[in-house]
C-alpha cells in the first residue's frame, strides 16, 4: 500500500499539472481564433465595400444607379470595426478583452451589413453565423457579450431606423422579440456545446497530466534500474575477482615469502663475504639482489591489496548477516586516517579539516578507517610535490539528511579525465604511473562503504581537482529499518 503522503502529493501534483495543460490548450485555441478573426475581420471590410458598391444603390434608392452614403459607411464605419479587432488580436492574442473586442465588432458587423442590404432576411443569418464562429473560443462569456451586444443594436434601431433592420419603415412589434428569441435559442445550443467541449479539454488535459507523470516515474524507475543493474554487475564483477584474489593471494603468498627469505639471507651472506670476490662483482650481484627484492616487494604488495580485495568481498557477505555491522563515531574514524596520512599530505598540500556535528553511522570501525585512509593517501599523491602554500586537501564532515551523513575528501591535484571516472572503481586500473599503484585501493573502498549501506561518488575536473563523497547512513535510520516488520 502506498505511503498516504505519496498519494497526496500525487493526486496534487496531477491536479497542477491537469490545469497547467488545460490552461495551454484552452490559450493556444483562443490565440488561433484570434488570428481566424484579424484575417475574417479583413475580408469582412472587403466584401462590405463590394456590398456597398454593387448592392446598397439598389436597395435604397430603388433603381437608379449612384454613389451612396452607405458606401462612406462601408469604407469608414467598416474599418473601424475591423481595425480594433485585428489590432488587438495582433497585440494581446488569446487575452480576455481581444475576445470580448472581437464579439462586440462581429456582432456589430452583422448589423452593418444588414444595413447595406436595406434589412434583407436573409442578411440576418449573418447573425447566427457569427454567434457560431465565436463558440470557437468556448468561452460562454463571449457569446453573452455578443448577444448583449446585437439586442441592444436591434432595440435602438427598431425604435429609431427600423427600415435598416426590418427593410420596412413600420415594423409589427414582435419582430424584435422574435429575433431575440432566435438568438437566445441559438445561444442556449452554444452554451451546451462550449460546456461540453471545454469538458472534453479538461478530460484530454488530464489524460495527459496522468500520462506524463507515469512517463516520468517510469523514466525515474528505469534509471533507478539501470543503475541498480549496474551496481550489481559491478558487485559480481567485484565478488569475482575477490574469489580469484583469494585464490592467487593463498598460491603466491607462501612461495613469495620463502623468495624474500632467501634473498635476504644471500644478501646477508654476500655481505659477510664481501672480501671473497672481487668488487665488481659483489656490485652486479648485489644490483641483482636488490632488483629481486624490489620485484618480489612489488608482488607482496600486489598480493596484498588482493588480499584486501577478497576480504572485502567476504566482508560484505559479513554485513549482509549483521555481524560485521555496529554504531561507530564517524568524526573519530575520520580523524585517525587524517592523523596517519597528515606527514605525506603536508609534504604536499596544506590540510584543511571541517567537521560539523554528526551522529554516529552504521559501520565497521576498522574497514572505514581504512576506506578514509586510501582516499587521503591518493588526494595527496595526486598533487606533486612543493608549492604547499597552492594546494589544499580539504576533508569536510556533515550530515546532508535526516538519516545520512556525507565525508568530502576534496584535492586541488591534477584531477581525472571524463573518460577515466567511469572506470576509477574497477579493479586493477589507475592513472598512476607504473609501479606506483594496484589500482586495487578504490576497489576495496567501494566494496566496504556500499557494503555498509552507503555510496561513493567522484567528481572531478582535469587541472582543477577531485572530490570524493562519501555518503553512510546513520545508526538511527539503520534501527528503524531493523525494527520493521517483515512482509
Amino acid at each position: 500500500m502506498s505511503h498516504p503522503e505519496t498519494e497526496n502529493t500525487l493526486a496534487e501534483r496531477l491536479g497542477t499539472e491537469t490545469q497547467r495543460l488545460y490552461a495551454q490548450y484552452t490559450s493556444d485555441t483562443r490565440r488561433r481564433v484570434d488570428a481566424i478573426f484579424a484575417w475574417l475581420m479583413a475580408g469582412q471590410w472587403v466584401f462590405a465595400i463590394g456590398l456597398a458598391l454593387a448592392l446598397s444603390p439598389y436597395g435604397w434608392e430603388g433603381r437608379t444607379r449612384t454613389l451612396h452614403v452607405h458606401l462612406h459607411a462601408a469604407l469608414f464605419l467598416g474599418g473601424g470595426l475591423s481595425l480594433l479587432p485585428i489590432l488587438l488580436a495582433w497585440w494581446h492574442p488569446g487575452s480576455v478583452l481581444t475576445r470580448h473586442g472581437v464579439a462586440v465588432s462581429q456582432l456589430l458587423w452583422s448589423s452593418l451589413l444588414i444595413h447595406l442590404t436595406g434589412g434583407r432576411i436573409e442578411t440576418h443569418f449573418h447573425i447566427f453565423g457569427s454567434l457560431a464562429f465565436l463558440a470557437f473560443y468556448r468561452d460562454w462569456r463571449v457569446l453573452l457579450t455578443a448577444t448583449l451586444t446585437i439586442g441592444l443594436d436591434h432595440f435602438l434601431r427598431g425604435l429609431f431606423w427600423p427600415e435598416s433592420i426590418y427593410g420596412t419603415p413600420v415594423p409589427q412589434p414582435w419582430r424584435v422579440g422574435e429575433h431575440l428569441f432566435w438568438v437566445a435559442f441559438m445561444d442556449i445550443v452554444l452554451f451546451v456545446a462550449c460546456r461540453a467541449a471545454l469538458c472534453e479539454v479538461q478530460e484530454m488535459a488530464k489524460r495527459r497530466a496522468m500520462a506524463e507523470l507515469a512517463y516520468g516515474q517510469l523514466s525515474a524507475s528505469l534509471t533507478q534500474l539501470q543503475a541498480t543493474q549496474a551496481q550489481l554487475l559491478f558487485a559480481d564483477r567485484l565478488a569475482a575477482m575477490g574469489r580469484l584474489a583469494a585464490g592467487v593471494g593463498h598460491e603466491i603468498n607462501n612461495p613469495l615469502a620463502y623468495v624474500i627469505s632467501n634473498i635476504n639471507y644471500v644478501h646477508r651472506e654476500l655481505g659477510l663475504l664481501q672480501d671473497a670476490a672481487s668488487p665488481e662483482t659483489q656490485h652486479e650481484l648485489l644490483a641483482a639482489i636488490a632488483d629481486a627484492q624490489e620485484g618480489a616487494e612489488r608482488v607482496r604488495i600486489i598480493v596484498q591489496d588482493l588480499k584486501m580485495l577478497a576480504q572485502a568481498q567476504d566482508f560484505r557477505s559479513l554485513v549482509e548477516h549483521d555481524t560485521c555491522n555496529g554504531p561507530s563515531d564517524l568524526k573519530a574514524i575520520v580523524d585517525s586516517a587524517v592523523r596517519v596520512a597528515a606527514q605525506q599530505i603536508r609534504r604536499r598540500a596544506r590540510l584543511v579539516t571541517e567537521f560539523d556535528a554528526i551522529p554516529l553511522v552504521q559501520g565497521n570501525e576498522g574497514r572505514l578507517r581504512q576506506v578514509f585512509l586510501n582516499l587521503l593517501i591518493n588526494a595527496a599523491q595526486a598533487i606533486p610535490e612543493g608549492r604547499v602554500d597552492q594546494n589544499e586537501i580539504r576533508v569536510v564532515a556533515r550530515q546532508v539528511a535526516p538519516q545520512r551523513v556525507s565525508v568530502e575528501v576534496h584535492d586541488t591535484g591534477c584531477g581525472i579525465p571524463a573518460e577515466n571516472l567511469e572506470h576509477i572503481f574497477d579493479p586493477f586500473f589507475t592513472t598512476k604511473p607504473p609501479g606506483e599503484g594496484t589500482g586495487l585501493g578504490l576497489s576495496v573502498s567501494h566494496s566496504i562503504i556500499t557494503a555498509m549501506g552507503g555510496a561513493i561518488s567522484v567528481e572531478s575536473d582535469v587541472g582543477s581537482g577531485t572530490t570524493i563523497r562519501v555518503h553512510l547512513p546513520t545508526v538511527e535510520r539503520s534501527l528503524r529499518g531493523a525494527m520493521q516488520p517483515s512482509h
